[in-house]
């Protein structure tokens, strides 16, 4: 059985992966959109 603790760190962990994972896509799509306006060679 968990405690609330246990419960409060997995919620902090979910919302860290969340957090990591929006920023992660952001960042992806900027650097694809960055490499097709680059004509490739």
């Amino acid at each position: 059985m968990e405690t609330s603790t246990d419960f409060v760190y997995h919620l902090k962990a979910a919302a860290f992966l969340l957090l990591a994972a929006a920023r992660t896509e952001r960042a992806l799509s900027r650097f694809i959109s960055s490499i097709a306006r680059i004509p490739a060679a």
